[in-house]
């Protein structure tokens, strides 16, 4: 045994003869003193971080609202793009009337929030059609901290939370909630699924008799219509161009289907 691996031992032992020397009261006592020193040195650094008036749960609230708020304003801008560019092809490649496109797009958003979840969808759009839809998913940005984000922090830390600070935390609150993962691989499986089946849509102010029928469509087809939504969804820059683009050329508001209620994964 080597003399440091000796020592080590000893010390082992005399830490044990200590533990059974205490009283089952003073090794409670000796529990709670750290516990107490850990909530002063607690309470110490929350204090040093409010010396300016701003708290921690401030900070902290100012990142997460405005998280929320990005995440929101995310959802309703790539489900805008969604669904108006399955209007726009549904009346380019199938001449699908207004309320053909209504039906459509209602079918779709019940698939999209269907119980089973989304893998259950993507599933059964591989099994059914042939085609995976991840293609369509939108990877988050990792929130990685960062030298700077640690330099912030020692520096609250000595100096206070300030108005700056606060300002910068929902500036990139904002940020990672506008950039969030964005799952709409589930809305092109529904897509592809309902184009791949024999259905029948309302014609504008027709009976049933006048309705719209589609035949189930191939592979290939889906795969060009779905390929289509996304050059569409390309030729415009931003949300007010593409809505009106739906309205004028398909006759669909795609706004009041673009929200958190239509999305739910």
């Amino acid at each position: 045994m080597t003399e440091e691996e000796k020592r080590a031992l000893a010390l082992q032992i005399m830490e044990q003869e200590r533990l059974r020397s205490q009283s089952p009261l003073d090794a409670a006592r000796e529990r709670i003193n750290v516990s107490l020193r850990h909530s002063e040195e607690r309470r110490q650094s929350f204090a040093s971080l409010a010396q300016k008036g701003h708290t921690w749960d401030e900070l902290q609230e100012a990142y997460s609202s405005a998280y929320e708020q990005g995440k929101r304003d995310m959802v309703t801008f790539h489900l805008v793009f969604f669904y108006c560019s399955l209007a726009l092809a549904l009346r380019e490649v199938f001449d699908f009337s207004s309320s053909a496109i209504k039906s459509f797009i209602g079918r779709v958003e019940e698939m999209m929030n269907d119980e089973d979840g989304r893998e259950d969808l993507l599933t059964r759009c591989r099994e059914q059609t042939g085609i995976d839809t991840t293609f369509a998913d939108i990877p988050a940005i990792p929130n990685r901290s960062t030298r700077k984000d640690r330099e912030a922090v020692n520096r609250m830390m000595r100096t206070g939370i300030t108005s700056r600070d606060i300002e910068l935390e929902r500036e990139s609150g904002y940020y990672y909630g506008r950039n969030s993962g964005f799952f709409l691989s589930a809305g092109y499986a529904g897509v592809a699924l309902l184009l791949s089946r024999p259905s029948s849509f309302p014609a504008d102010g027709a009976n049933g008799e006048d309705a719209i029928h589609l035949e189930g469509v191939g592979q290939s087809d889906i795969e060009s219509f779905l390929d289509r939504m996304e050059e569409i969804s390309s030729e415009e820059i931003c949300v007010s161009d593409i809505l009106e683009r739906a309205k004028n050329e398909a006759g669909i508001d795609a706004s009041a289907a673009a929200s958190e209620a239509s999305y739910k994964f």
